[in-house]
């Protein structure tokens, strides 16, 4: 993985934010793409529920492709998409960057739902289990087109940046 930028996705709870807040050593260098999309556009909202609130979903993610688009080109280690970042526009975006590896946190609904089922900070998860679960198998084949696919008892022992490295380097890309 020497050189490569990783971006990682998977659903809403699969750990994503968990684990870079587990290995950032330096936060300019670790991203979560929902901070960022706040920092850039927003810098005085308290959330990202009540940023998606104010412009709705729609005005959201595209505000949070041109974030990505930002991002891409300045100097990171490790990015965390959120959620729901990942659509075609956004994969190609980051295919299009040959010094990017896409990592998907492939962790089970109903390990995801039991995550996030109390958050209300998550607009989604209002909408209930049975929508989040449509949302979830929609999702699947972006999910699918990553280069890595981890499963969760793999993404637990990662402690480090070098422990994500090691364990990257043991994953062949697809």
């Amino acid at each position: 993985m020497k050189g490569k930028r990783i971006i990682v996705c998977g659903f809403m709870g699969s750990g994503k934010s968990t684990l870079i807040s587990k290995i950032s050593d330096d936060p300019n260098l670790f991203l979560d793409l929902d901070v960022e999309v706040l920092k850039l556009n927003a810098p005085t909202e308290e959330n990202l529920a009540k940023y998606i609130d104010k412009i709705g979903f729609d005005e959201f993610r595209k505000v949070e492709i041109q974030s990505l688009k930002k991002i891409l080109s300045s100097s990171f280690k490790v990015l965390s998409l959120g959620g729901g970042s990942l659509n075609n526009s956004s994969l190609n975006l980051i295919k299009s960057y040959r010094d990017t590896v896409l990592v998907h946190l492939n962790v089970n609904f109903e390990d995801c739902w039991e995550r996030i089922k109390h958050d209300k900070s998550r607009p989604l998860v209002l909408k209930g289990k049975e929508y989040c679960h449509d949302l979830f198998v929609r999702r699947g084949n972006l999910y699918g087109s990553s280069d890595i696919i981890m499963d969760n008892e793999s993404v637990r022992g990662i402690k480090s940046y070098n422990d994500l490295i090691r364990l990257l380097d043991e994953h062949p890309i697809s």
